[in-house]
């Protein structure tokens, strides 16, 4: 990097929602998110789409086993995002169970990664991230991944497709 943009300086933080504004007026010259789309004129390359997976404490009464539907459901969720991103603090997750008519508990919403995966480790909540993120190797013998329930769940009215996995996408949550 040194060689193509000798003098850059690299300043990180969250990204403002005039983001856009800033990048036009010249105010950032770059900026790294995830964004559910751009304005036109703003140049967008993805970086990378990566799909979500369950996580919990090792020792979580669901470590090791195949998650349904029914299981992701019964036990409180931790909700990390990003302020900006999505409306009302939502996720892809959410929005998702909430086309079906089903919603997760969410027992602590929070910005901060530390706090999210602190109360992880300590209580019976699940956390929906990108794949990848125990492997970072700060949490990586205190938290398990699963993948995402998917399998159809019957309820008293409602029977969910088996096309559950395309669902989850590519984003996190």
């Amino acid at each position: 990097m040194h060689e193509v943009a000798p003098n850059i300086q690299i300043i990180t933080g969250e990204v403002p929602p005039d983001y856009q504004d800033q990048l036009k007026k010249g105010e950032a010259d770059f900026v790294a998110f995830v964004a559910l789309e751009t304005e036109r004129d703003i140049h967008a390359e993805p970086i990378a789409a990566i799909a979500p997976r369950c996580y919990m404490r090792i020792d979580h009464p669901l470590a090791g086993k195949e998650m349904s539907l029914q299981d992701f459901l019964a036990y409180p969720h931790l909700r990390l995002y990003l302020p900006g991103l999505t409306r009302e603090n939502t996720s892809m997750v959410d929005d998702v169970l909430g086309q079906y008519g089903v919603h997760r508990s969410i027992a602590l919403e929070t910005t901060q990664f530390a706090s999210a995966v602190g109360v992880l480790t300590c209580t019976d909540s699940l956390l929906v991230a990108n794949a990848g993120f125990q492997e970072g190797g700060l949490y990586s013998e205190r938290i398990s991944g699963a993948d995402m329930p998917s399998e159809p769940v019957s309820y008293t009215h409602l029977t969910l497709p088996t096309t559950i996995p395309s669902w989850w996408g590519g984003g996190g949550g």
